[in-house]
């Protein structure tokens, strides 16, 4: 009786810790997209704009993936164009470095 007890109040402890992690703070992971494009944007030689889009795309996606981006604006992206679709089903990022 008294593990059963002990366990369930380890797991609502667990739970509750769980339940108060700091939500993904879209700001920060913002002005490291803009940091890193804009560093492709100064690279001259395709080979490096290419890999560095490469890295960018991977970690624009990772952003997306979490709950909450959708509604970000990313404001401060403004060589990246953001269009929603009417029925906010959706969203399309473009941008052009070549």
């Amino acid at each position: 009786m008294c593990r059963s007890l002990c366990f369930i109040i380890g797991l609502s402890f667990f739970f509750s810790l769980k339940a108060q992690i700091a939500p993904v703070s879209f700001e920060n992971d913002e002005l490291s997209l803009k940091t890193r494009f804009d560093s492709i944007m100064a690279f001259f030689e395709d080979s490096l704009k290419t890999d560095g889009m490469t890295k960018l795309t991977s970690d624009l996606a990772g952003i997306l993936a979490n709950a909450g981006s959708f509604d970000y604006p990313f404001d401060s992206l403004k060589l990246i164009g953001k269009i929603k679709s009417p029925d906010n089903a959706f969203r399309i990022f473009t941008w052009n470095i070549f």
